[in-house]
């Protein structure tokens, strides 16, 4: 039966996304604001279809550890959802993400004309620098900058290696990291493959203030991200 809802969900959010691309790629001409509006929309038709098709629901808690004004969200990457709700929860956020996402058909189109922070993963040094030049200038605009510093997805249980990049941004940036645990990825696969009946729980942590030495500051957000998922994963198989 969970194979069937899943498919179901799957097969209408190709099909969402497949519509809104086809009828709204102009509103990139009408501005950033109307291409973020536009994508929030989409965003939360994804959110709705799959709790209404597959019974996937989700819940946040520590908002309140959300400063006011510019910082940097570091968060635990499993599943397409983590990279959707935040676009409900911090809509002015600026992403970090892969360069090659900005050349996939209907997603690159629209994510080249809002605040993303583009990342070459084989440039080196010279992407690093680049990371750190754009996301100080979201910054400087009053944006929260949002990045996965892993780099990719990690199964639920499972800890990826974290990149440089995060601790580079935080020592240069000299904002609040807010990290994040999640077990995203025991109600939802890559995608809106293998969607499991359920509550995603999104688990926002106490800031940690600008001032550790990048090692210090690396050991701890990571820490503390996978501290809070391994805990949520266990949470979820314990309740089935």
């Amino acid at each position: 039966m969970m194979s069937l809802r899943s498919t179901m969900a799957k097969l209408a959010g190709y099909a969402w996304t497949g519509i809104m691309g086809a009828i709204g790629w102009p509103v990139v001409f009408f501005g950033k604001g109307a291409t973020l509006a536009f994508g929030l929309f989409w965003a939360r038709g994804v959110l709705f279809i799959s709790r209404f098709f597959a019974g996937v629901r989700w819940q946040v808690t520590g908002l309140e550890n959300l400063p006011e004004g510019p910082f940097i969200l570091a968060s635990k990457h499993q599943s397409f959802f983590d990279t959707v709700v935040w676009s409900q929860l911090i809509p002015n956020a600026a992403y970090v993400m892969k360069e090659e996402l900005l050349s996939q058909p209907i997603f690159g189109w629209f994510i080249r004309h809002i605040d993303v922070v583009a990342l070459d993963r084989k440039a080196g040094l010279s992407s690093l620098k680049k990371l750190l030049v754009d996301s100080q200038a979201k910054a400087d605009q009053g944006l929260p900058v949002v990045i996965f510093p892993e780099g990719t997805r990690t199964r639920p249980g499972e800890r990826g290696r974290y990149h440089p990049g995060v601790a580079a941004m935080y020592e240069k940036l000299n904002l609040p990291v807010v990290p994040v645990g999640t077990d995203s990825g025991v109600f939802w696969d890559q995608g809106l493959k293998g969607l499991k009946q359920g509550v995603i729980t999104v688990a926002i942590q106490p800031a940690i203030q600008p001032g550790l030495d990048k090692r210090a500051f690396l050991t701890e957000v990571s820490e503390c991200i996978e501290t809070s998922s391994l805990s949520l994963f266990e949470q979820a198989q314990i309740a089935g």
